[in-house]
């Protein structure tokens, strides 16, 4: 068994929904991050690539296989494989792990990994297929249909967060004091460019609300239950992005002279309740706990996907995160959340952070919908 290494990870900055990528497809945001990588590693060549995994969950009127797309259109080699994978939210870390394992068991040398969305350009559909004879026709919004309800309960992922609060407690000043506290650190971040290493070469910037205070977000209303708690400001949005890993093993990496930023160490599965989907990062950070043999103190940095606040706070609450470890440059609430990407995203500034503040380990953990749960550790080299 080999070992896994990150020799580079990139990411795209976060578009806002119906903002700056609301012409640009999402194949075309993944290409820009394996150009990204490209100009950063010119010591590695693009037909040294055996393959890419990509996370997306809205692929409906892109074409075939988009990862393959990206592979070509990058101009990789055509005798690399490409495929995607959609575990909804957790698509792009998943993408990670599967790459891992296939490095882990020595059956490929270098792969990328990672995830993309374009949610602002995500389809309606509708079923003509039978055609329509008389009546009116109904457009359904794959955003909704694909990425945010829950198949079971047909509620919104919302409810989800909503059943989360009440059941553990999470009252809606302490989803607010939340969010506030992830757009402070991701305007402090961006002012004091910490996401300089983790981002392509582009005029784009990460486009989130630099205005919010505590006031506003107080006055919002609940949207997805009346009397509720969770709101639009205490809830990540639609966004656009995407995020890639460069991934090689040991021996490639001693053969070839590279010196690879971090060391994956270990990553982990978790299920549960649909209707408490949220939650799942506790057990799945749990699980990888077990596996490393080690505690919650063992990680200097921890990143769990801010979903909701409700959430985030109850992960954060259980699992006895250390605050100022945790999303040190803000989180999906302030950055935003493009479902297929955000994975992927969450492990490239969990790795570019540690290694810009002199640590050595870290975590990062996704939520996802329908009741499962991710994690992933890794090791600063």
């Amino acid at each position: 068994m080999d070992e896994v290494f990150i020799i580079d990870a990139i990411r795209t900055p976060i578009g806002s929904f119906m903002g700056q990528y609301k012409k640009i497809e999402s194949v075309n945001l993944g290409i820009s991050c394996i150009e990204g990588i490209f100009d950063r590693n010119k010591n590695i060549e693009k037909k040294s690539i055996e393959g890419i995994i990509l996370g997306q969950v809205l692929t409906a009127g892109l074409g075939m296989n988009t990862s393959r797309q990206v592979l070509l259109k990058s101009g990789l080699s055509r005798n690399s494989f490409a495929y995607c994978v959609n575990q909804v939210c957790g698509s792009g870390m998943r993408a990670v792990i599967d790459t891992s394992i296939r490095i882990k068991s020595n059956e490929n040398q270098l792969l990328i990994a990672g995830g993309q969305e374009n949610m602002s350009l995500a389809r309606h559909t509708s079923l003509f297929r039978k055609g329509i004879k008389l009546g009116n026709v109904t457009m359904i919004d794959s955003i909704l249909s694909d990425g945010l309800t829950d198949v079971f309960s047909k509620e919104h992922m919302g409810m989800t967060a909503e059943n989360v609060a009440k059941k553990y407690k999470v009252s809606r000043k302490q989803q607010d004091k939340f969010a506030i506290n992830s757009y402070k650190k991701a305007y402090k971040a961006t002012k004091n460019n910490y996401f300089k290493n983790e981002l392509i070469d582009t005029n784009f910037n990460d486009e989130f609300r630099q205005d919010t205070d505590l006031k506003k977000l107080s006055n919002l209303k609940p949207v997805f239950k009346s009397g509720g708690t969770v709101t639009a400001g205490n809830s990540s949005s639609l966004n656009d992005g995407a995020s890639m890993i460069l991934l090689g093993s040991q021996k490639y990496c001693k053969k070839n002279n590279i010196k690879p930023i971090a060391k994956i160490i270990g990553w982990a599965d978790s299920a549960g309740d649909p209707d408490y989907m949220g939650i799942t990062p506790i057990k799945a950070i749990g699980n990888l706990m077990k596996k490393l043999k080690v505690n919650i103190d063992f990680f200097d940095l921890i990143e769990v996907n801010e979903a909701f606040s409700a959430t985030s706070v109850a992960v954060e609450k259980e699992l006895g995160i250390d605050s100022k470890k945790l999303n040190i440059c803000g989180g999906s609430i302030a950055l935003g959340h493009p479902i297929g990407c955000s994975g992927a995203r969450i492990i490239t500034t969990l790795v570019h952070q540690l290694k810009r503040i002199k640590k050595k380990y870290g975590a990062a953990s996704m939520c996802i919908g329908g009741g499962q749960g991710l994690a992933v550790a890794v090791e600063i080299i």
